[in-house]
């Protein structure tokens, strides 16, 4: 699709990006301004991806080339082939010069058609390790592909350090091949965009008083996908605990997202969503950044994760996160300082957590200020794009590649207002 905003430099680096979906693209690249921030610096920049119903307002608003090519999650040789042949044509026609592939079916896709056409510069972004949570065929078939995946690309970067050393616990790749840039994540987080001002706790009254949650009423809050992985059933088990263990309390538990049938909750942890009065359940929410402030914690009991935005983001609207220490939330959580972390599938540890910061609020205050302070000073999205442009640079000039010419401020206004 043609984008008004998006003016090709035949003399640009031109840098593909390359994911499943087109969530993941308002996600991780479109939401910070990641995409803008590569126009800006002088490349020519593309996204495929699978079209979702999230791509039309990017093509609008973006300064790049957005192109559609149906990616499934599951396994399916035909379209999965088809898929690879659409990228190898998309690749002829374009002659990128970096290419940079992510999440599971597209990374794997990505880089070997990046490979099959001898792009200079080929990047895997390791956002997550499905197979840390599979068995058997499904793993050893998941763990092939990562394999694949990084052999054809020069560069594997894992978005945390926790990560990094899974991937290589797995061997899936050698160690001279794979790096963390800087702290990790692939994209930091506006801490601005959480802050609580007087608007935010006007909507924060708000949210409470739809889901006929007294103002003062302890809330324990997750965002994300209702789904096995993210463990959605320790938290609901664990929330029923917490009211067992506090009747005068009376704590609520608000669950932003959706469940997925992919991957659902067990039966009765469906049955408790529906039945319990003090569980709330939103539903997708694209903009969650009243929702924290609504949260006394976050709740996020994942059993695995790339580095996760969701603590983040309560970091920045000064919450603590109570989770397991998984992969990638161990990056995201300093215990005791930042929130607090249960041995992985622990479930009386994880209550035990929950229950520290109900009875203990100064505690609770002190470390959503220390998270906050922590999310400000390391994760600003400026810094991860910074260490990116570095990386990009580094690699161009080692293969002899001109870099790009950024953008003069004036130019990019006149753009803008034209």
């Amino acid at each position: 699709m043609a984008n008004p905003q998006h003016s090709s430099n035949h003399s640009a680096p031109v840098l593909v990006y390359v994911v499943t979906s087109g969530q993941t693209v308002a996600a991780f690249l479109a939401r910070t301004g990641q995409l803008r921030y590569w126009h800006e610096q002088g490349y020519d920049v593309h996204v495929v991806c699978s079209d979702d119903g999230k791509l039309q307002q990017l093509s609008e608003t973006e300064p790049v080339q957005i192109h559609r090519i149906a990616m499934t999650r599951a396994i399916s040789p035909f379209a999965d082939l088809w898929a690879l042949f659409q990228l190898l044509l998309l690749f002829a026609r374009l002659k990128p010069t970096i290419v940079n592939a992510s999440t599971p079916k597209a990374g794997l896709l990505g880089m070997l058609a990046a490979w099959l056409m001898r792009v200079p510069v080929r990047v895997y972004l390791l956002r997550g390790l499905r197979s840390e949570t599979s068995q058997g065929f499904a793993q050893r078939l998941l763990n092939g592909m990562e394999q694949l995946a990084a052999w054809c690309a020069q560069d594997v970067i894992a978005v945390s350090h926790s990560l990094k050393e899974t991937y290589l616990q797995y061997g899936l790749t050698s160690a001279h091949k794979l790096q963390v840039l800087g702290a990790g994540s692939s994209n930091g987080v506006q801490a601005e965009r959480f802050a609580q001002t007087d608007s935010r706790r006007k909507q924060v009254k708000e949210i409470r008083t739809r889901f006929g949650i007294p103002q003062n009423s302890f809330v324990i809050g997750f965002v994300g996908r209702l789904v096995v992985d993210k463990g959605i059933d320790d938290l609901v088990a664990a929330f029923d605990q917490i009211c067992l263990d506090n009747p005068h309390a009376q704590p609520h538990l608000v669950l932003v997202g959706d469940i997925e049938p992919e991957a659902p909750p067990a039966e009765e942890t469906v049955r408790h969503l529906h039945e319990n009065p003090r569980i709330h359940v939103t539903g997708f929410v694209a903009d969650p950044e009243s929702y924290y402030g609504c949260f006394d914690l976050l709740a996020f009991p994942s059993f695995r994760e790339g580095f996760p935005n969701v603590p983040l983001e309560a970091a920045a609207a000064g919450i603590p996160t109570v989770g397991y220490r998984a992969t990638g939330t161990s990056d995201a959580v300093i215990p005791g300082q930042t929130g607090l972390l249960a041995e992985l599938h622990n479930r009386k540890e994880f209550v035990a957590c929950l229950q520290y910061y109900l009875e203990n609020e100064a505690v609770r205050r002190r470390h959503g200020e220390n998270a906050l302070a922590r999310v400000k000073l390391t994760f600003r999205p400026e810094t991860v794009f910074d260490q990116w442009r570095k990386f990009y640079e580094s690699r161009l000039h080692a293969r002899g590649l001109s870099e790009p010419q950024p953008i003069p401020v004036c130019s990019e206004q006149t753009q803008r207002a034209a």
